[in-house]
């Protein structure tokens, strides 16, 4: 490397390198954040959830499900 080149490259190491620090601690705390997310659901609420999820189309299309129920779902 050019001596003269020195400086900025240092300095550009020096960003990337926090950088990736940054996006480390960023990761982490996002996964924490999703194991705590499911720490309090048992796997039976789980299940329930995502019959929910799978079930949305079809309740969500029912013509016998009120607006007021549309609304409530969305929100």
């Amino acid at each position: 490397m050019d001596p003269g080149n020195r400086l900025v490259a240092d300095t550009l190491e020096a960003e990337w390198n926090q950088a990736l620090r940054a996006f480390a601690d960023a990761k982490e705390c996002y996964e924490k954040q999703r194991q705590g997310d499911y720490a309090g659901l048992t796997d039976e609420q789980r299940a329930a959830i995502l019959a929910l999820a799978k079930d949305f189309p079809r309740l969500w299309n029912d013509p016998h499900t009120p607006q007021r129920e549309r609304k409530r779902m969305a929100f």
